[in-house]
Protein backbone atom coordinates (compact mmCIF):
# COMPACT_ATOMS: atom_id res chain seq x y z
CA UNK A 1 0.00 0.00 0.00
CA UNK A 2 3.04 2.25 0.29
CA UNK A 3 3.55 4.59 -2.62
CA UNK A 4 7.00 4.73 -4.24
CA UNK A 5 8.99 7.92 -4.33
CA UNK A 6 7.71 10.00 -7.31
CA UNK A 7 11.30 10.56 -8.46
CA UNK A 8 11.39 6.90 -9.61
CA UNK A 9 8.84 7.70 -12.35
CA UNK A 10 11.13 10.41 -13.71
CA UNK A 11 14.05 8.00 -14.27
CA UNK A 12 14.78 6.41 -17.61
CA UNK A 13 15.49 3.04 -15.99
CA UNK A 14 14.37 2.83 -12.33
CA UNK A 15 16.14 -0.55 -11.97
CA UNK A 16 19.56 0.94 -12.73
CA UNK A 17 21.21 1.47 -9.35
CA UNK A 18 23.36 4.40 -10.45
CA UNK A 19 20.23 6.33 -11.47
CA UNK A 20 18.31 5.74 -8.24
CA UNK A 21 21.11 5.56 -5.68
CA UNK A 22 19.75 8.48 -3.60
CA UNK A 23 16.08 7.48 -3.92
CA UNK A 24 14.60 5.13 -1.28
CA UNK A 25 13.51 1.87 -2.88
CA UNK A 26 12.05 -1.46 -1.69
CA UNK A 27 14.46 -4.20 -2.76
CA UNK A 28 11.97 -7.04 -2.35
CA UNK A 29 9.34 -5.55 -4.64
CA UNK A 30 8.95 -4.83 -8.33
CA UNK A 31 8.37 -1.27 -9.43
CA UNK A 32 5.95 -0.91 -12.34
CA UNK A 33 4.10 2.20 -13.52
CA UNK A 34 4.36 4.03 -10.22
CA UNK A 35 3.45 1.14 -7.90
CA UNK A 36 5.19 -1.62 -5.97
CA UNK A 37 4.25 -5.26 -6.58
CA UNK A 38 5.31 -8.21 -4.46
CA UNK A 39 6.71 -11.33 -6.09
CA UNK A 40 5.57 -14.12 -3.80
CA UNK A 41 3.85 -12.44 -0.92
CA UNK A 42 4.82 -13.13 2.68
CA UNK A 43 4.70 -16.96 2.52
CA UNK A 44 8.45 -17.63 1.87
CA UNK A 45 9.40 -15.27 4.69
CA UNK A 46 6.92 -16.93 7.07
CA UNK A 47 8.22 -20.41 6.19
CA UNK A 48 11.79 -19.23 6.69
CA UNK A 49 10.92 -17.63 10.04
CA UNK A 50 9.11 -20.77 11.22
CA UNK A 51 12.06 -22.95 10.21
CA UNK A 52 14.48 -20.62 11.96
CA UNK A 53 12.37 -20.62 15.13
CA UNK A 54 12.14 -24.43 15.18
CA UNK A 55 15.64 -25.36 14.01
CA UNK A 56 17.58 -22.41 15.38
CA UNK A 57 19.30 -21.70 12.06
CA UNK A 58 18.46 -19.98 8.81
CA UNK A 59 17.37 -22.45 6.08
CA UNK A 60 19.24 -22.57 2.79
CA UNK A 61 17.55 -21.22 -0.32
CA UNK A 62 17.51 -24.68 -1.90
CA UNK A 63 15.65 -26.07 1.11
CA UNK A 64 12.98 -23.39 0.68
CA UNK A 65 12.52 -24.64 -2.89
CA UNK A 66 12.47 -28.36 -2.04
CA UNK A 67 9.97 -28.15 0.84
CA UNK A 68 7.00 -26.95 -1.30
CA UNK A 69 7.71 -29.60 -3.94
CA UNK A 70 7.78 -32.38 -1.37
CA UNK A 71 4.53 -31.04 0.07
CA UNK A 72 3.00 -30.94 -3.39
CA UNK A 73 4.06 -34.54 -3.98
CA UNK A 74 2.43 -35.60 -0.71
CA UNK A 75 -0.79 -33.77 -1.53
CA UNK A 76 -0.86 -35.30 -5.03
CA UNK A 77 -0.43 -38.84 -3.69
CA UNK A 78 -3.13 -38.21 -1.10
CA UNK A 79 -5.51 -37.00 -3.78
CA UNK A 80 -4.77 -40.06 -5.91
CA UNK A 81 -5.67 -42.30 -2.98
CA UNK A 82 -8.92 -40.40 -2.38
CA UNK A 83 -9.85 -40.69 -6.04
CA UNK A 84 -8.95 -44.38 -6.18
CA UNK A 85 -11.02 -45.08 -3.06
CA UNK A 86 -14.13 -43.92 -4.90
CA UNK A 87 -13.52 -46.59 -7.56
CA UNK A 88 -13.05 -49.46 -5.11
CA UNK A 89 -10.10 -51.59 -4.08
CA UNK A 90 -9.40 -52.90 -7.60
CA UNK A 91 -7.83 -49.56 -8.63
CA UNK A 92 -5.41 -49.26 -5.66
CA UNK A 93 -2.51 -50.69 -7.67
CA UNK A 94 -2.89 -47.85 -10.19
CA UNK A 95 -2.09 -45.31 -7.49
CA UNK A 96 1.16 -47.06 -6.65
CA UNK A 97 2.08 -47.29 -10.31
CA UNK A 98 1.42 -43.62 -10.92
CA UNK A 99 3.29 -42.42 -7.84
Amino acid sequence: MERPDPRLAELGDPYEYTQRKDIPYHWDASYYEGRYYLYWGPVPALVSAAFEALAGSVPSASLLVVIPYVGLLGISIGLLFLISASFGSASRWTVWCSS
